[in-house]
């Protein structure tokens, strides 16, 4: 890897997903502080002390109203590309960074929990998905991709209802909409919800919990990392099917750890294990495997809509999930773990069972596997030929 590349890796990194991973986890933090700040606020605008519920629904929206400002990004960022092209779209987007950090910082002085609302709101909007290419030899992938839309004859880009009205891609379609849910509903974020509290029951002083979750945060980018060696040689339906079943196991004992979490000594100990474990299963699996599933299930005229797909639906449910979620926490305590027991389960049988592995296989035979089951029961050839010859089409992370 060139120096330039790296640099290039690094601040495409800090300027667009590490904005995202800091938004999503730094929240849980001051949590006790924003909420105390609501109620202060309220107090001195209303004369009365807000109920625990209202409490909680403005603390929920607060976390919520990111995935809004994330959908509104992603539905901006395809124009701004093209008007200003990548570079320019990219210097842009500091724009509501900026006005964020202003608006949250200045709430306290203002005397308005709103603005860390509205503040959130346009960190969303920064933490648009920004994709680039960088300067290096990419003449394989573009002879795949040259290769690729001669064998569809040239087949104009598909819009999201045609994703939804071709039953070709029908199982396609079922595979991402499953898979890719996982990273809300897989229950990551309620994991370091609770994280916290675990490691304090643990015995570790609270004035130290700060570097156990940064060693969880670091466990995290280690797997990430082990799963970029790993997936080529493993392939991505093992990973997979392997780490849901690991997570699913880790989620249910980690269910009755928490229950019993005063009765014995060493059951916290137990806890700050599973915690660790599932994280590693994350990272190993889904945390590696997911991104790149549109561009090896889909041919290049639908990808554009699969993914346009994948990111509404990752905000959408990261919004419902942080809408709802503190209220489930405080209805179900720890048992709200067994709804993510039930998906991380669920998603093992059905990687297991249903989608094919994509490893090592041309777009040609991955579509031939959907089809058995998009058309079961009759015939049917994979259309990609040209010239009455088959065209092989490599598989690339």
């Amino acid at each position: 890897m060139s120096c330039n590349l790296f640099l290039l890796a690094f601040v495409l990194g800090i300027g667009g997903t590490f904005q995202y991973g800091l938004q999503i986890s730094i929240i849980n933090s001051p949590a006790e502080y924003i909420k105390s700040f609501i109620h202060e606020t309220w107090l001195k605008r209303y004369g009365s002390s807000p109920s625990e519920e209202i409490i909680t629904l403005m603390w929920s929206f607060i976390v919520s109203i990111y995935s809004i400002g994330g959908l509104l990004g992603s539905l901006f960022a395809g124009y701004l590309l093209v008007r200003f092209g990548r570079k320019k779209a990219m210097l842009l987007t500091n724009i509501p960074a900026l006005l964020s950090a202003a608006l949250m910082g200045l709430s306290r002085l203002s005397g308005s929990f709103e603005m860390i609302i509205i503040g959130r709101m346009f960190s969303g909007v920064c933490g648009a998905v920004k994709q680039l290419w960088g300067d290096g030899d990419h003449a394989a992938e573009m002879d795949d991709m040259m290769a690729e839309q001669k064998a569809i004859n040239g087949e104009k880009a598909k819009s999201v209802c045609d994703l939804f009205r071709d039953k070709a891609v029908r199982w396609q379609l079922i595979t991402l909409f499953l898979v890719s849910s996982c990273m809300q509903l897989i229950g990551i974020n309620v994991v370091y919800f609770y994280a916290y509290s675990v490691f304090v029951k643990a015995g570790i002083p609270p004035a130290q919990t700060c570097y156990v979750s940064l060693g969880v945060g670091i466990t995290e980018i280690l797997t990430t990392v082990l799963c970029g060696f790993l997936i080529e040689r493993a392939g991505r339906k093992m990973l997979l099917w392997k780490s849901y079943t690991v997570m699913s196991l880790a989620l249910g004992l980690l269910t009755v750890t928490l229950s019993l979490q005063d009765s014995f000594f060493w059951v916290p100990y137990c806890s700050v294990a599973l915690i660790f474990i599932f994280i590693m299963s994350f990272g190993i699996g889904p945390a590696g495997v997911i991104c790149p599933l549109p561009t090896e299930i889909f041919i290049q005229s639908y990808r554009p809509a699969a993914y346009v797909l994948s990111g509404v639906t990752n905000w959408i449910q990261l919004f419902l999930l942080g809408l709802v979620f503190p209220f489930i926490a405080e209805g179900l305590g720890s048992f709200c773990f067994i709804i993510f027991f039930a998906y991380c389960l669920s998603m093992a049988i059905f990687v297991f069972l249903v989608m094919p592995e994509t490893k090592g296989k041309t777009m040609l035979q991955i579509m031939e596997e959907f089809n058995r089951l998009n058309y079961r029961g009759k015939k049917r050839q994979t259309v990609l030929w040209q010239n009455d010859s088959s065209v092989t089409i490599a598989t690339r992370l």
